[in-house]
């Protein structure tokens, strides 16, 4: 697996380039189906305050990390349990603006990269209220202590002529937070990992929700997701809007398999799918009967696997 592949807060891979990877568009449209609306959204905005300082110093020396705590607007028609997307405002200065990159860590240890260095951005202009954005966080409880950290790269970018005397690469002046997401709201991965207690160490998170996926029967949800989208039938009774008195022909036949574990599968329902339909072959001719459930019990499928050693 790629290295930058990390798990948020709320138990979802994330990466910064794939985001949280390919979408699944059979499970959307099955979801869909029985879709239950989210509360309304909420914001919950929170300043950073430097004391008298109205100016903090980024060196070129060592990052420069400011910490921000919230309560998430605790107590308030803006409080916010299960963020969607947080927004980062910034004001800063800068000699050289294509050698400064900012990054945002969650309370749950999730870092966005927000900028990156830009070989050619030689500007001197640096950054007015400008607003970066991250769903990184999404599903994560927003309480708890941000951190934002400014770093200097400094003879990266081209055209900026900087002297090595330098010490310090510009001035940050505003640093704002706006969680954007839902109160109250129950996201599946995030209370599985509530009752198991793991994002309770934050002290070695990141640990603790590998270790935690990795022996949270990972296999199993494969199999069920393959069961359901390459061997379930659609009726009519799934899809409530459909009002037709001539049944609609259904293609049955699997879709392309994306691993090896998938094609194992589809081995044993083959398997399973003959020995059903065999029995039914001396049925009388008329309006084609029902087969045998080929909705293939997938803990069974999962047994299968560990009991035959195969993968």
């Amino acid at each position: 697996m790629d290295e930058d592949w990390s798990i948020n807060g709320a138990g979802y891979h994330v990466h910064h380039k794939y985001g949280f990877g390919m979408l699944d568009a059979g499970r959307l449209v099955k979801k869909a189906l029985r879709w239950t609306n989210v509360g309304p959204q909420r914001q919950c905005v929170v300043d950073f305050h430097a004391g008298q300082t109205r100016s903090i110093a980024i060196s070129t020396e060592h990052p420069l990390i400011l910490n921000l705590t919230t309560d998430g607007c605790t107590g308030t028609e803006n409080e916010v349990d299960s963020l969607e997307h947080v927004q980062v405002t910034v004001s800063l200065s800068s000699i050289c603006r294509g050698d400064l990159s900012i990054f945002l860590t969650s309370p749950y240890g999730t870092v966005s990269q927000l900028l990156g260095i830009r070989e050619a951005d030689n500007s001197k202009e640096g950054l007015t209220n400008w607003t970066f954005t991250t769903v990184h966080s999404w599903g994560e409880d927003p309480k708890g202590t941000w951190k934002l950290t400014v770093k200097d790269d400094s003879v990266y970018t081209f055209g900026c002529r900087r002297r090595y005397s330098e010490t310090t690469a510009g001035f940050i002046t505003q640093f704002k937070l706006t969680l954007w997401g839902t109160y109250r709201t129950k996201f599946p991965k995030k209370e599985k990992l509530k009752h198991s207690g793991v994002l309770y160490n934050r002290y070695n998170l990141q640990e603790s929700l590998t270790e935690f996926i990795e022996n949270s029967q990972v296999n199993l949800e494969l199999a069920e997701a393959f069961v359901s989208e390459n061997i379930k039938r659609v009726n009519e009774a799934d899809i409530p809007s459909v009002k037709t008195k001539k049944k609609a022909s259904v293609n049955n036949s699997p879709s392309a398999l994306s691993s090896e574990f998938g094609k194992y599968l589809l081995h044993l329902w083959s398997a399973f799918w003959n020995s059903t339909t065999s029995e039914s072959n001396s049925a009388i001719e008329g309006e084609r009967s029902e087969p045998a459930s080929p909705l293939v019990d997938a803990r069974a499928l999962h047994e299968g696997t560990a009991n035959t050693g195969q993968r």
